[in-house]
């Protein structure tokens, strides 16, 4: 049975690309051959979706999810950092003993979904133009099988046809009672088409550091790119961590103040060394190369932002800050670092935006990381979206103000 329904809003981020399976209670055939056939299940997810976005696919089976957490412990704490060590055994604790109709029924409820559970698995749909805005729809199909070759044929028939999209309409916001299915969607690939404009302009202006900004300030290194990787493999992201941690809060009639879940930015604090901490991670420190830090530093200081091709203007508001936390280079080195950062045509600029957003991304997930380092639009001002009032300066230096 094919069921489509609609929610106005999400409680959660949910992903396009996610297949949930769901059940009402343990069934030995469907968990049987679904624990024996995970890779091959994930293989044939990510062949189904284009191969730009297939590394962000996940089929999400809470038995397989479950055995990973207790050996990878500390990926919660990339997700949800301001957990103390102590509050991230009790939250394994409880983890462990969540079953997949539990977390089946809290997902369903949150969502609406007021028909019975049965086994089967739930996706999110895009929209025909590839977009996902509400009204939300979700495509559930039941998993109604006898026998390991019907649950075989059903998922090679599943992924067959992941691509082909309902024809649905709405009266009053549901659905339309006549579903058909519609004929195999394609989307435009705007991201080809943005690289074959950016091809027509001219030579010069391509290299600027505003236009280069969206590709090379997002240049991490080997490790934080390899950790990032080994998470999105593994099917860890922040919207399967939201759903699974207030699963467990639901389920167990846990508080969230107990475990402090909602709480996703952090204070930071600049003590009178230019040390960056954050205290509500648990006092964790960012450490940063001078520059790059003078460069935060800058942007820190700065809530209305800064377009890249004004920087020229506050070289000397950069040269200051840059002298007082880099203790060994000499005066023309510093000159020297100062000229590449605010010339419009270097990329140096971006390499350190990189840095800085390094700096974060390798101790939390970007969902969270984002708050802190340089962001913005191309032609627009790059700033630093965390709010200024979490901010604070133990010193009487010349940062504050």
């Amino acid at each position: 049975m094919v069921t489509y329904f609609i929610t106005q809003s999400l409680p959660f981020e949910i992903l396009p690309n996610q297949v949930f399976y769901i059940e009402d209670e343990y069934i030995e055939l469907n968990n049987t051959y679904i624990r024996e056939n995970y890779d091959s299940l994930k293989q044939k997810l990510a062949e189904s979706i284009s191969f730009r976005s297939n590394r962000f696919s996940q089929f999400i089976y809470l038995p397989i999810l479950n055995s990973q957490f207790d050996e990878d412990k500390q990926l919660i704490n990339y997700f949800l950092p301001q957990f103390h060590e102590v509050v991230v055994t009790k939250l394994l604790e409880k983890f462990g003993k969540l079953t997949t109709s539990d977390f089946s029924l809290y997902l369903l409820k949150s969502l609406g979904f007021s028909q019975d559970i049965k086994a089967g698995v739930l996706r999110l749909l895009k929209s025909h133009n590839g977009t996902i805005v509400a009204p939300y729809i979700f495509q559930y199909i039941e998993l109604k099988v006898d026998s390991i070759n019907e649950i075989d044929t059903f998922f090679r028939s599943y992924f067959k046809d992941w691509n082909i999209y309902p024809k649905i309409t709405f009266a009053n916001n549901s659905l339309n009672a006549n579903i058909g299915i519609g004929t195999k969607f394609i989307m435009n690939d705007s991201r080809s088409q943005a690289s074959n404009e950016e091809k027509q302009l001219d030579l010069d202006i391509r290299k600027t550091s505003d236009i280069l900004f969206d590709i090379n300030s997002h240049n991490i290194s080997g490790n934080v790119k390899e950790l990032v990787n080994h998470l999105s493999v593994k099917g860890y992201n922040s919207s399967l961590i939201d759903i699974i941690v207030k699963t467990i809060l639901e389920s167990n009639n846990s508080s969230i103040s107990e475990f402090n879940v909602e709480k996703k930015i952090s204070r930071v604090v600049i003590d009178r060394n230019y040390r960056i901490f954050l205290t509500d991670f648990n006092d964790l420190e960012i450490s940063m190369t001078p520059l790059p830090k003078a460069i935060f530093l800058l942007f820190l200081k700065h809530p209305e932002g800064i377009l890249f091709k004004q920087l020229i203007g506050y070289k000397q508001e950069l040269s200051k800050i840059y002298r007082q936390i880099s203790y060994r280079e000499t005066q023309e080195e510093i000159d020297k670092s100062i000229a590449e950062i605010v010339n419009p045509l270097s990329n140096s600029i971006n390499e350190k935006c990189s840095r800085i957003k390094e700096a974060f991304v390798k101790h939390f997930d970007d969902s969270i990381a984002k708050n802190y380092y340089i962001v913005g639009e191309r032609g627009k001002e790059k700033l630093i979206r965390i709010d200024r009032n979490l901010v604070e300066y133990i010193s009487t230096n010349y940062l504050i103000g």
